[in-house]
């Protein structure tokens, strides 16, 4: 099950419904487009693709994640986040 990373520093299970839906439900989620971020052990990082035009808050989480996977020490993550396991996805 994936799970939502809200930049208050909380963490819950997250489910993202059946497939002809995810996209919107993901939307929903992070507040507007997605932009999704392959880890390197394969999970996927979803994220508002506009969040920092948008001047959302930053995601501590998620901005640790996009490091380990190797994302530049510049770049961070704002607003909430999806991290979905490999193949969750449809």
């Amino acid at each position: 099950m994936a799970e939502i990373l809200k930049t208050d520093g909380t963490r819950e299970p997250f489910d993202l419904g059946p497939e002809e839906t995810q996209l919107r439900t993901m939307q929903a989620a992070v507040g507007g487009y997605i932009e999704a971020v392959t880890l390197r052990d394969s999970r996927v990082l979803v994220c508002n693709e506009e969040g920092k035009m948008l001047g959302l808050a930053r995601n501590a989480a998620a901005t640790t994640l996009l490091h380990e996977a190797g994302g530049s020490r510049s770049d961070y993550i704002v607003g909430d986040a999806l991290l979905c396991a490999a193949g969750e996805l449809t």
